[in-house]
């Protein structure tokens, strides 16, 4: 907020009210910004971080959204001329079944198949390395290799994410529309 002896006098430049800069058209999913909220399945969700992560064969964006009960990435990629979105959940390594964490570290590879609650997962055959990178090109970029295991109707389930020699990650994926995503309102963090 502008000074009161500025505002009085009619000197100095007012601060930019970031809930009036950004033009209604450009209040979308795939503009999401560090501090704006959005709603997804009855929860207001506040938007903490903005990574672009770049694969050899392209890039996508990834959001890191945090609501009172959770915190998940959302993901929206471009592949094969089509739009998605997904959203990644992290759960134990343990919970996928079978030894991952032991399967990525010594050999290089998950196993081929997984059985989280019963439910078979086959792996997807294209194995991901790519690399995070802060939104506006800030800090420090992180490796990684991922894989994609898919479930009967060819969807994408879980994914498992190895960041360093024995640094290994898993998360649910659900895809998700964007439709499911309303009010989407700039803001800061706070």
């Amino acid at each position: 907020m502008a000074s009161f002896f500025g505002k009085l006098f009619g000197g100095g430049d007012p601060e930019p009210d970031p809930y009036n800069s950004v033009p209604v058209d450009q209040l979308v999913l795939a503009n999401l910004q560090p501090g704006w909220l959005v709603d997804f399945d009855g929860q207001s969700w506040q938007v903490l971080d903005r990574v672009s992560v770049e694969y050899a064969a392209g890039r996508a964006d990834e959001w890191t959204l945090q609501c009172p009960v959770a915190t998940v990435r959302l993901q929206h990629e471009s592949r094969f001329g089509q739009d998605g979105y997904e959203m990644l959940v992290q759960v134990p390594v343990e919970s996928l079944g079978g030894d991952v964490r032991r399967a990525v570290v010594y050999d290089g590879d998950p196993p081929p198949d997984v059985l989280p609650d019963g439910q078979p997962l086959g792996l997807d055959p294209e194995k991901r390395g790519g690399h995070y990178r802060r939104a506006g090109g800030k800090g420090a970029q992180e490796g990684f290799i991922a894989w994609t295991y898919r479930d009967e109707n060819g969807d994408p389930a879980a994914r498992v994410e190895q960041l360093s020699d024995t640094e290994v990650r898993a998360y649910s994926v659900t895809p998700v529309a964007e439709y499911q995503f309303t009010n989407v309102l700039p803001g800061t963090l706070s």
